[in-house]
C-alpha cells in the first residue's frame, strides 16, 4: 500500500478519537445545564466518571496517532516541523492534557445532592472556567484537524489569538448560563 495512503488512514483514526470527545464533552455540558439547580444523583456522577474515562482514552489515542502522523510527515516533507499549524494543535492538545488533568481532581469533589447553582464563587468560576477551556478547546482539535488551507500560511500568533478570542466568548457564555441558571434555581 503506497505511504501517501496509509497517511491518509492514520489521519482519519486521529480524527476519530478527537471527533468522539468532542461530541461526548460537548452533549455531558448540555447534561450538566439541565441539572444545574438539582441535587446531582448517582445516575449524573456515573455519567460524569464514564466521560472522564472516554476523554482520557481519547487523549491518549489523540498523542498517539498524532506522533505517527508527524513522523509520517517528518519523513515525506522536508520543512514539516515549519507548519505553525502543526506547533498551534500541539498546544492544543497540550492545553487539554493539562486541563483533562484539572477536570480529573475537580470532579473528585462533587458527591450526590450537590447542587451546582449552590456552589461558592471560587468553586463556580474554577469549574466554568475548566468546562470553557475544555469544550472550546476540543473544538478547536477538531478544526484544527480539517483546516488544510491554515498549513504553512497561517501564524502561531493569529491562530494564538482566534483561540483566545473563542475562549473569551465560551467564558461569556458560561457566565451568563451560570447567572441564569443561579437566578433560575435560587
Amino acid at each position: 500500500m503506497p505511504f501517501v495512503y496509509v497517511k491518509s488512514i492514520m489521519r482519519f483514526v486521529h480524527f476519530l478519537p478527537a471527533a468522539y470527545a468532542l461530541v461526548s464533552v460537548l452533549s455531558f455540558d448540555l447534561r450538566v445545564l439541565s441539572v444545574y439547580g438539582l441535587p446531582l444523583g448517582r445516575e449524573f456522577l456515573g455519567e460524569l466518571h464514564a466521560i472522564k474515562n472516554k476523554v482520557k482514552y481519547s487523549l491518549i489515542l489523540l498523542w498517539l496517532t498524532g506522533i505517527a502522523i508527524v513522523a509520517m510527515g517528518c519523513l515525506t516533507t522536508p520543512d514539516y516541523l515549519d507548519n505553525q499549524k502543526l506547533w498551534f494543535k500541539v498546544c492544543a492538545v497540550l492545553i487539554l492534557t493539562v486541563n483533562g488533568y484539572f477536570i480529573h481532581r475537580c470532579c473528585g469533589r462533587f458527591k450526590e445532592g450537590v447542587i451546582l447553582s449552590e456552589l461558592d464563587a471560587p468553586a463556580a468560576l474554577g469549574l466554568n472556567v475548566l468546562g470553557v477551556i475544555s469544550s472550546v478547546s476540543w473544538v478547536w482539535a477538531c478544526f484544527l484537524g480539517s483546516a488544510r488551507e491554515w498549513s504553512f500560511n497561517m501564524a502561531f500568533s493569529d491562530m494564538a489569538l482566534l483561540y483566545v478570542l473563542s475562549l473569551c466568548a465560551g467564558g461569556g457564555v458560561s457566565f451568563y448560563l451560570h447567572q441564569r441558571h443561579v437566578r433560575q434555581w435560587s
